[in-house]
């Protein structure tokens, strides 16, 4: 019989009760064990030997997989035989588990995350709300549901480790079919058919149509309200997805109101969502273009959710890596390298080197480091992370394309005609796995444009350019900030190749859009107003353009610092009208 609280003494005591775990759910074959959880035979046969060894090599994920695989494979026959005692007992006990781990493991070691849990799959992938979502009230009630529609559990988990593989469009039919078999196994109104449209709505955004994933959350929010409640557990997953569906589409400040609004609907300021939707906020933050107020915000922040997440939790590592980021985004390179080199060795030996956050983690400091870092340093790292990426993750993975991208960039002060090959090469398998218009694929699109200017010249980029900008305002709108960076580049395209009268009305719709979504200090904002006010010189003359230059100048000073490149970009074209002003030969 197992005890109220496992495991509690001895590694010795912890194998005893996986042991009874295993013959509670009927002694299953080593190699059933393996097929229910997802671990090799072996690994999963050396847990349960009668001695004092330590379970695992480090990482809790495998151990809290064969505790997982077996309590499924143990409710499997629950229509037919009624639920099983013993390994009820052991589902409510999970947690006790998890933190004897822990404890036995030694002071200061926390279990690596584990794999998804039955029922994840219900609520889309890993968004670090699914997982709030299943530690909250529904945790137990969908564990019960998936045990009695053991099919559908199945569909549920095969959906998200189809996602998880790589494959958000597959994942999104899947899901389709999930709603659909929920349903009628359930009714439109029961938990689990919500959930189930969850994870529809979630995966058809990941797949790339976040304007459908906004519609369909909205809908769902609006019945999650009317069937469960507005404090319902998935009501409040359902608002705060739909918030991040709008800032995905550029709808940055609807969606920093919808995060306040969620975070005001919860007196307590540690409840879980509450410190989601703060998340969120922040990152709204520096989207709008104000890094450094997103920053300050993070590092309240960071207090509270190493509180109620722990500090190798993904959720907090995401928000950490989100504050370096914002660090970067707010022109101190240094400081953002040298917080993601810390966060590096913090959470080493506690998230596993195939968790998105640590592939993530290493991509965000691949690009910070890029010179910071000696070039020979940074291209050795992003020809290592796309190794690992493409092992551990298949070279088709989106995450994969992406450390391409990365290598790309860091090939780009070596050899800029093989950075241009590499990024094509990344965009052409973003297209064939993602389609052509996925926001995944627009942005390699347009960084492979970027490459395309410099090596082959503006006229040869000028088509990829006009492609990428009309398929951005189609799919993520004409004022996200991504489509107005691409309108800024093909402007400067158009200026090269047909003179700055050509370009002036673009580069006007996009500083005045910049203005309106971004904010007059954002850097993209400052660089479009540089650009404006030199076409404005080549068209109007140095005194028209001459106001525009000293306003842009002396912002980028305060915002990005005397001695960005930016800032001595415009200082430099301010110098060229001013001496032209002054009758003096700008050459002099």
């Amino acid at each position: 019989m197992l005890r109220d609280e496992p495991a509690g003494d001895s590694w010795k005591a912890f194998r005893a009760d996986l042991r009874a775990l295993r013959e509670a759910a009927g002694s299953p074959t080593w190699d059933t064990v393996a097929t229910w959880s997802g671990v090799a035979r072996a690994t999963a046969h050396s847990y349960f030997g009668d001695s004092d060894k330590r379970v695992g090599n480090g990482s809790w994920e495998p151990v809290g997989k064969v505790i997982d695989g077996l309590i499924r494979y143990a409710d499997k026959d629950r229509n037919k035989n009624g639920p099983n005692p013993a390994v009820g007992e052991v589902q409510r006990n999970i947690p006790g588990w998890d933190s004897q781990w822990t404890r036995l493991d030694g002071p200061g070691q926390a279990p690596a995350v584990r794999g998804v849990p039955g029922g994840v799959g219900m609520l889309g992938g890993w968004d670090g709300a699914g997982l709030v979502a299943l530690s909250a009230d529904v945790s137990a009630k969908f564990a019960h549901w998936a045990a009695n529609h053991p099919h559908l559990d199945r569909l549920a988990a095969t959906t998200a480790q189809t996602g998880e593989l790589g494959y958000p469009g597959e994942a999104a039919d899947l899901a389709g079919k999930l709603v659909a078999r929920t349903v009628e196994a359930t009714d439109a109104r029961h938990p689990a058919s919500l959930a189930a449209r969850h994870a529809h709505s979630y995966w058809t955004g990941q797949a790339g149509d976040p304007r459908r994933a906004l519609e369909m959350t909205d809908v769902l929010r609006q019945d999650c309200e009317q069937y469960l409640g507005a404090g319902h557990t998935l009501t409040l997953l359902a608002r705060l997805r739909s918030a991040a569906w709008q800032q995905s589409v550029g709808l940055v400040a609807e969606s920093r109101r919808a995060y306040a609004e969620l975070a005001r609907m919860n007196p307590a300021p540690d409840h879980q969502f509450v410190l989601l939707a703060r998340l969120g906020r922040a990152e709204g933050l520096g989207m709008a273009g104000q890094p450094e107020e997103a920053a300050d915000q993070l590092r309240l922040l960071l207090t509270d959710l190493d509180r109620a997440f722990g500090p190798h939790h993904p959720v907090t590592v995401r928000a950490r890596i989100t504050h370096a980021d914002c660090t970067l985004k707010a022109g101190q390179q240094r400081a953002a390298y040298d917080l993601l080199k810390t966060l590096s060795d913090t959470v080493a030996g506690h998230l596993d080197r195939a968790h998105p956050v640590t592939l993530d983690l290493r991509a965000y400091t691949v690009f910070a480091g890029w010179r910071v870092e000696p070039i020979s340093t940074t291209l050795h790292q992003a020809r290592e992370l796309h190794k690992d990426t493409g092992s551990l993750l298949g070279t088709d993975h989106p995450l994969t394309l992406t450390t391409q991208t990365l290598l790309g960039i860091a090939l780009w002060d070596v050899d800029r005609v093989q950075a241009k090959a590499v990024m094509a090469d990344a965009h052409e398998g973003r297209a064939r796995l993602l389609g052509p218009e996925h926001p995944s694929t627009l942005a390699a699109a347009s960084n492979l444009a970027a490459a395309i200017h410099a090596v082959d010249g503006a006229d040869a980029a000028l088509p990829l350019y006009r492609t990428t900008h009309g398929a951005r305002q189609r799919v993520l709108g004409p004022d996200h900030p991504s489509t107005l960076l691409t309108a800024g580049n093909l402007a400067n395209a158009i200026h090269t190749v047909d003179g700055a009268d050509a370009a002036l009305p673009l580069y006007r719709t996009t500083h005045t859009a910049q203005e309106r979504v971004l904010g007059p200090d954002h850097p993209d904002t400052l660089r479009t107003a540089n650009n404006l006010a030199n076409a404005i010189h080549a068209v109007d003359g140095a005194d028209a353009a001459l106001p525009l230059y000293r306003t842009t100048h002396t912002t980028q000073q305060r915002v990005l610092g005397p001695d960005h490149p930016d800032t001595l970009r415009t200082a430099n074209n301010l110098a060229l009208a001013v001496r032209q002003l002054s009758g003096r030969n700008p050459d002099q």
